[in-house]
């Protein structure tokens, strides 16, 4: 298994909406363990592929208790059958835009069909915590950040905070 590293915001393809996956293989066992991997590297709670560079379908989360045993689940090709419940706010990190949280109002309880990685098909209701990390990745997916969910305002500021960020990373070549 192998760590990748997490793309940082702007980074296009963030942005883009990710495609299906088709094929069923070792290769997407792969990179479902290096995903896993990063994931708690990190440490974070959800991971999608458009947050490794890798513009599929593909997403992972594990919201169990630290002290618990892990508890991964894996989605491919996820789609949101119901969403229902209030709006509930809830600061929310990304591993793409590390260091900022930004209030998301999501709904607590959502039903989603997926594959996983044989191919076979699931519909499993997820509710609070799992119910919010399962949309924020879903919304990776589709090029959605949760700096969509600010002001055009915040959302500028923050991304020019990280570009600056980026450009003072980068080693001088003199």
């Amino acid at each position: 298994m192998t760590i990748r590293p997490i793309l940082i915001a702007p980074h296009p393809t963030l942005r883009k909406k990710a495609t299906k996956v088709a094929t069923f293989d070792t290769e997407l066992q792969v990179l479902v363990e290096d995903m896993l991997e990063t994931m708690y590297d990190a440490p974070g709670i959800g991971l999608a592929a458009p947050q490794i560079g890798i513009s599929q379908q593909i997403l992972v989360m594990d919201c169990s208790d630290q002290a618990e045993a892990q508890n991964p689940v894996i989605m491919i090709n996820p789609h949101v059958r119901e969403k229902s419940g209030e709006l509930e706010p809830y600061d929310e990190g990304c591993l793409s835009l590390p260091e900022y949280e930004i209030t998301v109002e999501r709904q607590c309880r959502a039903t989603i069909d997926y594959q996983d990685v044989q191919g076979h098909a699931h519909s499993t209701t997820f509710e609070g915590l799992e119910a919010r990390c399962a949309l924020h990745e879903i919304d990776h997916l589709n090029g959605v950040m949760i700096i969509d969910y600010t002001s055009q305002l915040s959302r500028s500021r923050i991304l020019r905070e990280l570009r600056k960020k980026k450009t003072q990373e980068k080693p001088n070549n003199a």
